[in-house]
C-alpha cells in the first residue's frame, strides 16, 4: 500500500522520495522499485525534519512514529506543518500525534471515508446526468432520424 501510494505521488510530481525501513534490504529493494533515494532508520528524527509529507506502512504492531519524534522534528520545522498518510494495519502511527499543532494524520480509515464521499458524490452526479438525458431524450424527435440511437439503460 505504502509503495503504491509513493509511486502515485511520484506520478502526481512529487519530486523528492525517500524510503527508510527497519530492515536496510527492505529500504534497498522498496528505493530500487520507486528509483529514489534509501535513507537510515536511525535518522528517522532528522529525516522528519525535512519531510512534508510521511508515508508508513511497516506494520509492525507496534508504534514507530509518537509523540517524542514528532516533536522533536517539529521544533526544527518551525512551524512547517508535516502530513502523515497511515497505511499500517495496524497502525504505525501513535494517534496521539493528532493533538500536536502542525500535524495531519491520515489513516486508512480516513482515506476510506474520502472513497465512499467521492464514490457517493459520482453516484448523484450520474444519476442527475441520466435525469437530464431522459428529459432531453423526452423532447427529441425520433421519427426523422436516419439512424438508430441506442442508450443503456441506468443502473
Amino acid at each position: 500500500m505504502g509503495e503504491m501510494l509513493a509511486s502515485s505521488m511520484q506520478s502526481a510530481g512529487v519530486k523528492q522520495l525517500l524510503v527508510i525501513h527497519p530492515s536496510a534490504a527492505r529500504a534497498e529493494t522498496v528505493g530500487q522499485t520507486l528509483n529514489c533515494h534509501v535513507g537510515e532508520m536511525e535518522d528517522l528524527t532528522q529525516l522528519l525534519t525535512q519531510s512534508d509529507i510521511v508515508v508508513t506502512s511497516i506494520n509492525t504492531r507496534k508504534f514507530v512514529l509518537n509523540e517524542g519524534f514528532l516533536r522533536t522534528a517539529l521544533k526544527a520545522r518551525k512551524r512547517r506543518p508535516i502530513f502523515i498518510i497511515d497505511t499500517g494495519v495496524p497502525g504505525d502511527v501513535d494517534p496521539s500525534i493528532e493533538n500536536l499543532e502542525d500535524v495531519f494524520l491520515f489513516t486508512l480509515d480516513d482515506l476510506e471515508r474520502v472513497t465512499k464521499k467521492g464514490r457517493r458524490s459520482r453516484a448523484e452526479e450520474a444519476e442527475t446526468a441520466w435525469a437530464i438525458i431522459d428529459e432531453k431524450t423526452k423532447e427529441f424527435d425520433f421519427h426523422n432520424l436516419k439512424q438508430s440511437v441506442v442508450l443503456p439503460e441506468k443502473k
